[in-house]
């Protein structure tokens, strides 16, 4: 099973234990991709605790920690596409929506 990639622009697939294609993920730096996986591990270990102590664990521990891996994981889509970007020769997924639209408005 797989998912698509989130990376703007990006047509591929990643599968489904993975957050982005390969291809992409190859352009995000060592210390973000270290930072992702630092995050996510975190959140499970909390999630864990939190299923083991049954409501008695504090629910914002789990959220904070989905929330700062959630900032990780963004950082580094974000690092994919502009990596992407630069390596195609083309302009950011903005620029390129601002041009496609330029005219469609009167």
């Amino acid at each position: 099973m797989s998912s698509p990639c989130p990376v703007p622009g990006c047509t591929g697939h990643s599968q489904a234990d993975r957050m982005m294609c390969l291809r992409h993920w190859r352009l995000v730096s060592d210390a973000t991709q270290k930072e992702v996986y630092r995050t996510w591990r975190a959140f499970l270990r909390v999630s864990a605790a939190a299923d083991k102590a049954r409501g008695t664990f504090p629910r914002e521990d789990v959220f904070s920690a989905l929330k700062t891996y959630r900032e990780a994981r963004d950082r580094a889509i974000k690092e994919a596409g502009r990596e992407d970007g630069l390596h195609s020769g083309q302009p950011d997924s903005l620029d390129r929506m601002a041009k496609a639209a330029e005219g469609l408005m009167p």
